[in-house]
């Protein structure tokens, strides 16, 4: 999969699915079409720079258009405290893996009404049986678990309505990997308002949910390890985000933390969970880890960290975000980190990223900085 293959002919912009759709396509409502004009040009930008063919981006593109747009709610005033930056509920990006481009967007199912802004199960139940319904297999248990577990409760509801959280209301994000002509369907749950409504530590309350999931397959010695550290380090209440996959077997389990502290001191110690994760990977990855922090010019320092409720840096900056995976019956969980790019010089990241996988032999990518701008 490349960036641009010179080889295939461009899309005329008359003909371009993008615009074919946008005339043939009805709208339910004016805040559909809308978001369409917000949202669509930018992902059909990133399907042709990645390479996805034009029967993929018909499809993906109707995809958005069916199941999306219905459930991102009234425009502009949809989620605005979401917790993607900016404030907009819905957000897209490219994942490489392995020298390959998969286009990804998050989104935030919106509430009827600000009086359920802290509900928004009716929308994502509403979504979730609209894509049954369409033929789309998506295993819903560990949803349905998670929900039982951490969504809020009236009691909570009351509590919180005498004690405001600093945190934002959304409680739920759906990610979609557009991998070919299949769209994969991964999770999240933001506990850090649960955690204010009952007094408890967002970890351990992440921590218990996952340790009772699906007939305790997830209560594993991988899990045993992360706890260990996040108590040990007194990390419990950085716990920001759970995750998981919406598939039926294997799927994983992912916990999220934030740390204002960015520094090489504390990527290595979260990265090797306080050196209890040695093994020849994660020696290789932390190599590769520096060299991406080199190429991306960050600077260390302390900084204001949003996904814990603290206010947003002037200059937009934030803090760390790094996740543990988990499967089922793992001896060791698998680390990810995410830099924080937001308030960067996004030409200066773009070109940093692009001579670390110049380095990594993935030359189908070194195009990476100009289809970015072709995109934007």
């Amino acid at each position: 999969m490349t960036i641009h293959d010179p080889n295939v002919s461009v899309q005329t912009e008359t003909a371009s699915p993008l615009n074919t759709l946008s005339r043939a396509l009805g709208f339910g409502t004016g805040d559909q079409e809308r978001w369409w004009n917000d949202t669509a040009h930018l992902l059909h930008g990133l399907l042709v720079a990645t390479g996805y063919d034009v029967h993929s981006q018909y499809q993906h593109l109707l995809f958005h258009h069916q199941h999306v747009l219905p459930a991102l709610g009234p425009y502009p005033e949809a989620q605005p405290d979401s917790i993607v930056p900016g404030g907009c509920p819905y957000e897209l990006s490219v994942n490489f893996q392995q020298g390959k481009a998969v286009v990804r967007f998050d989104f935030a199912p919106a509430s009827d009404s600000k009086q359920n802004q802290f509900r928004p199960g009716v929308a994502i139940s509403r979504l979730l049986a609209d894509l049954s319904d369409s033929g789309h297999e998506i295993d819903t248990r560990l949803y349905y678990h998670f929900t039982n577990v951490l969504a809020l409760t009236k009691r909570d509801l009351a509590f919180l309505q005498k004690n405001p959280t600093p945190h934002s209301s959304t409680q739920n994000i759906l990610s979609w990997d557009l991998k070919g002509a299949t769209n994969d369907l991964k999770m999240y749950f933001f506990p850090l308002v649960k955690a204010d409504a009952v007094q408890v530590p967002s970890g351990q309350l992440v921590l218990d949910a996952i340790r009772k999931a699906d007939d305790g397959c997830y209560d594993s010695p991988a899990l045993g390890l992360v706890e260990f550290f996040l108590r040990d380090r007194k990390l419990l209440s950085n716990v920001c985000v759970l995750g998981w996959d919406c598939v039926p077997e294997n799927g994983r389990v992912k916990i999220y933390l934030a740390d204002p502290d960015v520094s090489i001191a504390k990527i290595r110690d979260l990265w090797t969970l306080g050196g209890q994760l040695s093994n020849a990977t994660i020696t290789k990855g932390l190599e590769l880890l520096l060299e991406l922090w080199d190429c991306l010019g960050l600077q260390e320092g302390v900084r204001s960290t949003t996904e814990l409720g603290q206010p947003e840096q002037e200059d937009g900056r934030s803090g760390l975000t790094f996740s543990y995976e988990l499967r089922p019956g793992d001896r060791y969980p698998e680390p990810k980190i995410y830099f924080p790019l937001v308030g960067e010089n996004d030409s200066i990241v773009s070109q940093g990223l692009a001579r670390f996988v110049a380095r990594l032999g993935w030359s189908e990518l070194d195009r990476y900085p100009s289809a970015l701008a072709d995109v934007l």
